[in-house]
């Protein structure tokens, strides 16, 4: 938890530790054994670093990152072998995916984010999804310019699937995956000065995890 900036760790007996000051963002491993944290901007000077505090041992690894703005989140892959670093100044944002075990540096994409918060929604140990930016023309007059993809991407193959596309007229987020239901919202107009009209037309869907089966759902489905 944090406190004051500070990022500490508590057991069962209520012991506290701080592990650092300066916190930015963290993500306790899903073995709960390990803590993957980044400084704040403040703090980090825009150090290109992540750590990962080993809660057995109390020790810290400082791994480089290789990415050039410090990042904004970090997250673990559901088997806790991969790393997904949250980094960008812009609203269309990027993510480095490191492979942990081997402490490797694998491949960065482009994205949004998704509508809970996540930088990706895995669903499985190395299949994962994401709001893809998509150019468009006519460009949209808003995030950039860019439509959304809802995406499925591999971590070991780098193979992607675009399960639905965006265009100019239409946009895709990504909300959340509940064992393999994919809910996820579709705003669109229906010319392009709708987007600064406000004049939007939305609604939510479920799909499976191939894209297929979808339905029409109510927003509180979604909740």
């Amino acid at each position: 938890f944090i406190e004051n900036s500070s990022l500490y760790f508590s057991d069962s007996k209520n012991n506290k530790t701080k592990i650092v000051d300066g916190i930015g963002y963290y993500s306790l491993s899903s073995d709960k054994t390990k803590i993957a944290y980044v400084l704040s901007l403040e703090k980090s000077s825009l150090d290109p670093y992540f750590y990962i505090y080993h809660i057995s041992d109390k020790s810290t690894e400082k791994i480089s990152s290789e990415t050039e703005i410090t990042p904004s989140a970090i997250d673990w892959s559901p088997n806790d072998n991969f790393l997904v670093l949250n980094y960008g100044t812009d609203v269309v944002r990027n993510a480095a995916f490191l492979d942990y075990q081997n402490k490797n540096n694998l491949f960065k994409i482009q994205l949004y984010g998704t509508e809970n918060g996540k930088t990706v929604e895995w669903i499985s140990d190395t299949e994962f999804l994401f709001n893809e930016p998509q150019k468009v023309k006519p460009e949209i007059p808003a995030g950039s310019g860019y439509s959304t993809n809802i995406s499925k991407m591999s971590v070991t193959t780098k193979q992607k699937e675009i399960l639905k596309q965006g265009t100019s007229l239409i946009m895709y987020r990504l909300i959340k995956n509940n064992n393999g239901s994919i809910y996820f919202k579709e705003s669109s107009v229906t010319d392009s000065n709708g987007w600064l009209e406000n004049k939007i037309n939305t609604n939510y869907w479920q799909m499976d995890t191939s894209g297929k089966n979808l339905k029409q759902i109510e927003e509180s489905t979604t909740l």
